[in-house]
């Protein structure tokens, strides 16, 4: 079946497909869409692809309005979309979709198409090219985002090493600066010792000097500790003498 007519307007029409993403044994749907200026009565489309790695299973269309003619071949599919109303394509609009099923699919396949009789409403034909889609194995497509992911992050670790070299850089410019100033850095140096050392000896003392304080504290305590119990003594036994002579008295 097919379709001529005079070629009268400018080309202002598109046709594309999403790629798909599958798993072997299993059935996938490429949609073809079309966009331009024009209201589409009719077109032809050419789709080969690689049939020893996925098999042609069916075409249909969504629109009551719209029909498909197809037939099928090894590695060929011709279809012919038809609307007699005409269908909008100034917001992009899918014609038809196209059923494959995976069967050898190592990473990726092609499916190439080409446009022809592409007819407006006004039954003027518009000039228009193909273009192409792929299917992509499922596990190779998440290898390709892996890959993407630690690129990106080599790139991260490529950029820290930068820092670390910019600090280095930093320090080597320190270091200069240090030995531009020569002797003063070095009198510095040589001083902080000794302002160790002597603040060490000072912190020796004040502990000497607390543990003498303690040791002067210790021992008065037990002094007057040790009079005030000789007093209580003495007047213990003081009054203890002059309760028997009192009673000595008395009898």
């Amino acid at each position: 079946m097919s379709l001529g007519f005079s070629a009268q307007c400018a080309e202002n029409v598109s046709f594309y497909a999403e790629d798909a993403v599958t798993d072997n044994n299993r059935i996938f749907t490429l949609a073809f869409c079309g966009k331009g200026e024009e209201t589409l009565s009719a077109v032809k489309f050419v789709i080969t692809y690689d049939n020893s790695t996925v098999n042609f299973r069916d075409a249909s269309v969504l629109s009551d309005k719209a029909k498909l003619d197809f037939n099928s071949e090894e590695g060929c599919l011709s279809i012919i979309y038809l609307n007699q109303e005409g269908v909008d394509l100034s917001h992009g609009e899918e014609l038809f979709t196209v059923d494959f099923k995976a069967e050898n699919l190592t990473e990726e396949t092609t499916f190439d198409f080409s446009v022809f009789d592409c007819v407006t409403n006004t039954l003027d034909t518009v000039p228009a090219q193909g273009g192409s889609c792929k299917a992509l194995l499922a596990s190779s497509s998440a290898n390709s985002s892996a890959g993407t992911k630690k690129t990106a992050k080599a790139s991260s670790s490529v950029g820290t090493a930068g820092k670390s070299s910019q600090a280095l850089k930093s320090d080597d410019s320190l270091e200069n600066s240090k030995d531009d100033n020569g002797t003063e850095n070095l009198q510095k140096i040589q001083a902080e010792p000794e302002k160790s050392q002597s603040g060490d000896g000072e912190i020796q003392r004040l502990s000497v000097s607390k543990g003498d304080n303690y040791l002067s504290a210790f021992i008065c305590g037990g002094v007057i500790m040790f009079v005030l119990l000789a007093v209580s003594g003495i007047s213990y036994h003081i009054g203890r003498k002059r309760r028997r002579s009192g009673k000595d008295e008395n009898e």
